[in-house]
């Protein structure tokens, strides 16, 4: 995949290297704090297990992840990929897909997210895919209004049960 450099004003997007993992881990447990449905216990290694995932796939040619610098500070991130979705039932089984779409409180409401979400979307494009989806939970009413105000759709709902 290509590279990225977009910038608007003092932010640029650019792709992550092995430089922003602890930007990364930080983000994703960020992320997870933020959620508040069924959220399970943290495994006791994972920030190590989240660093072996993302080394992984920094190496993964179908993974593409995209930081955003303010004025030289991370400000947010997107970990996308492409993955198969309806082979040998559509005609063009690739698919898009946003794993994690983080942006900093502090940071939020300047247009971070949308262009992480315009850079990934364009890598897409040049590569023939002409889908993309993404996943969050139903509580998150921040991350709801923003998919929908850019053009996601809601097409299926999942649903979790607590066995313990």
């Amino acid at each position: 995949m290509p590279i990225i450099a977009e910038q608007s004003q003092a932010t640029e997007v650019e792709l992550a290297t092995p430089s922003h993992i602890d930007f990364l881990v930080t983000s994703i447990l960020q992320l997870q704090q933020h959620e508040t449905e069924q959220v399970p216990e943290l495994h006791p290694k994972v920030q190590e297990n989240l660093t072996q995932w993302l080394n992984g796939l920094m190496e993964n040619p179908n993974a593409l992840i995209l930081i955003s610098q303010s004025s030289g500070t991370p400000s947010g991130c997107l970990i996308g990929e492409i993955a198969l979705s309806g082979e040998g039932i559509v005609m063009n089984p690739l698919i898009g897909k946003v794993s994690i779409l983080w942006v900093e409180p502090n940071f939020r409401t300047s247009g971070i997210a949308t262009q992480l979400l315009d850079s990934f979307e364009n890598v897409l494009i040049e590569n023939g895919i002409n889908a993309i989806e993404c996943q969050h939970t139903v509580t998150n009413d921040s991350a709801n209004q923003f998919w929908q105000a850019k053009g996601f759709a809601k097409l299926s709902i999942t649903r979790r049960k607590s066995l313990v």
